[in-house]
């Protein structure tokens, strides 16, 4: 029976063609600038936004770290499968990568990185200075404060005053800002025996460093050195002194000795 000229004929699809174009569908949705879901190695990368600013479409399975297609399934229970950019795991181990991730920050204190915002760590665990929010932030690790005093003022950071080889004959005196705390280095700082490391207030300085870097002496390095070589240098100048007069005076009594005249006597004054 041929429809009337009025009617609509409703279109159906047969079970393979709805098949073909959820495919492609799919297909499409999986490929972001040329690459599919699959690609992605982490969960930050995995659900970013696309280049149109439209949401990702892909999803992150916890479970197995892959990313997958939204049209697929994860392996596991629905609670491992990750959705929204700031439900990722904070899984980095370095303060660039855990910044990166919008919904985590790096606790310079531990070396961890863990979930929270810009105002700080929500649990209160990190707090102040330790607590690095952005990848800027990151250069301002304990390393890069090169005296005592103002290592002591950022939280986490303890001052070693040197290694078991500062005192070699190269002279190198090994005094860095490193991890620390009073029991101790942390962070895998094993190099600084503990003793070695003071926290706390700049007070404590004065203890850590040795003569010349603001030691409990106070004194420069140097000055017991010239001391020393100035003495060691008058010791010299009154020993040829003594020794050039002792040589004239045997000279002289051999000389007289010689010609059989008397020998004058020399007045030790």
């Amino acid at each position: 029976m041929m429809p009337s000229s009025g009617s609509i004929t409703p279109i159906r699809l047969s079970f393979p063609a709805f098949f073909v174009s959820l495919l492609l569908v799919a297909a499409a949705a999986t490929a972001v600038d040329g690459l599919s879901c699959s690609d992605f190695a982490n969960c930050t990368q995995c659900l970013s936004p696309l280049p149109d600013s439209s949401p990702s479409e892909c999803q992150w399975c916890a479970a197995t770290n892959t990313c997958v297609s939204s049209f697929s399934s994860c392996t596991g229970s629905a609670a491992q499968t990750v959705l929204n950019i700031d439900q990722c795991p904070c899984l980095h181990f370095d303060c660039a990568s855990c910044s990166a991730q919008p919904h985590c920050g790096w606790c310079d204190y531990n070396g961890v990185c863990i979930a929270g915002t810009n105002e700080g760590d929500p649990n209160g665990v990190c707090s102040g200075t330790s607590w690095l929010f952005s990848t800027q932030q990151c250069t301002a690790g304990c390393s890069n404060y090169d005296s005592c005093s103002t290592c002591l003022q950022v939280q986490g950071c303890g001052w070693c005053s040197g290694s078991d080889s500062d005192d070699d004959i190269s002279g190198n005196w090994l005094a860095q800002c490193i991890y620390g705390q009073e029991s101790g280095p942390t962070g895998g700082n094993s190099s600084c025996a503990s003793p070695r490391v003071y926290t706390g207030v700049s007070a404590d300085c004065a203890s850590s460093l040795p003569p010349g870097l603001g030691g409990p002496a106070g004194v420069s390095w140097w000055i017991p050195v010239v001391i020393v070589s100035v003495v060691i240098a008058v010791v010299v100048s009154v020993s040829v002194r003594v020794v050039r007069r002792r040589t004239a005076m045997g000279k002289m009594v051999a000389r007289h000795g010689q010609e059989g005249l008397e020998i004058p006597s020399i007045s030790t004054g």
